[in-house]
């Protein structure tokens, strides 16, 4: 599968690096030239270094890729608040290039609520340029309390069509996949 990476950062690196590591093609976007310069490097000396590349051209990448990463860096405000704006920012860039169904994957830690503020936010401002997509958010839990040393990612937001692709992504992985269904009707196929 192609998929696009938005984030050159230590999530959007380590996120690159595993599912190139499942088999899959990564284009991994950064927003300047040092930031994936310093990504190449880091592709080139891992075992998956052929199957990811990296630029800034975010226009041609994301209309290739049905599968979008969200994988923006969340630090934490004043009140431990933490800030998403750049996952806002990561949706307000792509958006203007997707073509068709994109699945759009946040890949982080956030907050619970943040896949229905995404999608609020599309819906408000990016509706004309965007309407058939879901947004979900995968957490990685580390191992499974089921079967130790087995890693968990629990999926929320997840619509049928959506889990079909988490699963198609995920098929190689030896990893447990816990879906959270989209209790509210989806932004996408409007």
């Amino acid at each position: 599968m192609n998929i696009t990476i938005l984030g050159t950062g230590i999530t959007g690196l380590s996120t690159c690096l595993e599912l190139a590591g499942y088999g899959h093609s990564i284009t991994c976007i950064g927003y300047d030239e040092l930031a994936v310069a310093r990504a190449k490097k880091i592709f080139y000396c891992s075992r998956c270094g052929n199957k990811i590349t990296a630029t800034t051209n975010l226009k041609s990448e994301i209309s290739k890729s049905g599968i979008l990463y969200i994988a923006a860096e969340t630090p934490r405000g004043l009140y431990s608040d933490m800030d998403i704006s750049d996952i806002v920012k990561g949706l307000k860039a792509a958006a203007t290039y997707m073509v068709g169904y994109t699945l759009i994957v946040i890949a982080n830690s956030v907050p619970h609520g943040t896949c229905d503020i995404a999608k609020t936010f599309v819906q408000n401002n990016l509706l004309s340029k965007c309407s058939d997509y879901d947004i979900v958010k995968i957490e990685n839990c580390s191992n499974s309390q089921i079967n130790p040393g087995q890693k968990l990612l629990k999926i929320s937001n997840v619509t049928a069509k959506s889990k079909g692709i988490i699963e198609q992504v995920y098929q190689s992985c030896n990893c447990i996949l816990e879906f959270e269904i989209c209790k509210s009707v989806t932004a996408g196929a409007i």
